[in-house]
């Protein structure tokens, strides 16, 4: 039986010994568009890994320090990339060390053949991500984007800051992502926590302590 260390370098040979084919097989004025997706994690969790669709060429870098993240990478061949420090912000500077690493590695007909993808919902990362990728001209998409609008737009429509964070969490969602998507301070949106979970409004999701959920009472 493959190890999953044996199964990540058969799948990096197979990439090679793919990429080497087609580029011979088809002529240079086609382009084979390869995708390297990143995903943070730590900002939205496991469920759009469920979600990816990729080929045996692609790419699938996934940052966490999570273990349960961690075993679902190794099964599905997946980049685990972890190890760096809890504190606030570090797989974001990850992240961005890892794009511009990746980019300066490549050439200029590489990065014009390759879709870079990002699965995040923190806009300072975002637009960050986006301005690396906009150095080299790289083709960069962003498929939650359009879920931040419209968190943005439903959190308009309450009133308090409690109501807003309320309305965030029809699914649950970490501390990082509350406060990517509402417009508070820090101390302002730790105020709101605590409030939130004296009147027993919100509390953690069993088994995954990073996550709020919404009391059945709220």
């Amino acid at each position: 039986m493959l190890t999953p260390e044996s199964k990540s370098e058969r799948k990096v040979i197979l990439c090679k010994v793919g990429i080497c084919f087609l580029n011979n097989l088809i002529p240079r004025r086609l382009m084979i568009v390869l995708k390297v997706i990143f995903v943070d994690a730590e900002n939205v969790g496991l469920k759009p890994l469920d979600d990816i669709n990729v080929s045996v060429l692609d790419k699938v870098l996934v940052f966490s320090n999570d273990e349960t993240v961690k075993k679902h990478c190794e099964l599905e061949m997946y980049h685990f990339l972890g190890g760096y420090p809890q504190n606030s912000n570090q797989a974001d500077f990850y992240i961005i060390a890892s794009l511009a690493r990746l980019l300066s590695q490549m050439t200029v007909r590489e990065i014009s053949m390759t879709e870079i993808m990002l699965y995040s919902k923190d806009q300072s990362l975002l637009h960050a991500f986006r301005f690396q990728c906009e150095l080299v001209g790289a083709n960069s998409t962003f498929p939650l984007e359009e879920d931040i609008g419209d968190n943005v737009v439903n959190i308009k429509k309450s009133n308090s800051p409690e109501k807003q964070l309320l309305s965030l969490l029809h699914t649950p969602k970490t501390s990082t992502e509350l406060q990517s998507i509402l417009p508070l301070s820090k101390s302002d949106f730790t105020r709101v926590i605590n409030d939130l979970i004296k009147s027993k409004r919100i509390s953690r999701v069993p088994n995954k302590s990073k996550y709020w959920m919404r009391s059945a009472s709220a």
